[in-house]
């Protein structure tokens, strides 16, 4: 997804022929990012850009919207959330992070 100012609104276009085609609205502006992964439920998993240079996973679902996840999971030691890359049917999400309090490490992680 590409947003130059505005409103970036994005239609997920699924492989799977029983998913329903869906739009959804990123929020305000200028985003880069991309979808990784999508359960059977329609909730959306991937990375996007905050600020130039920053990458932060995300969440999306019908319900609640678009979320951040560092800011959805309560943080420990410096673990900054940068992708979300798979989410399963029933809801776990899986990701790489870094850690900045081990000098920028990179980790997985399992939500």
């Amino acid at each position: 997804m590409l947003n130059i100012g505005g409103m970036a609104n994005v239609t997920l276009l699924p492989a799977d022929p029983d998913m329903p085609v869906q739009g959804f609205d990123t929020g305000p502006g200028n985003v880069l990012g991309s979808a990784a992964d999508l359960n059977r439920h329609g909730v959306v998993v991937g990375s996007y850009e905050p600020t130039p240079g920053v990458r932060h996973a995300f969440v999306w679902d019908a319900g609640v919207g678009f979320r951040d996840l560092n800011d959805v999971v309560r943080q420990r030691g410096g673990v900054e959330l940068q992708d979300a890359s798979h989410i399963t049917a029933t809801g776990w999400i899986a990701g790489n992070a870094t850690d900045h309090s081990k000098g920028g490490k990179s980790i997985g992680y399992v939500l």
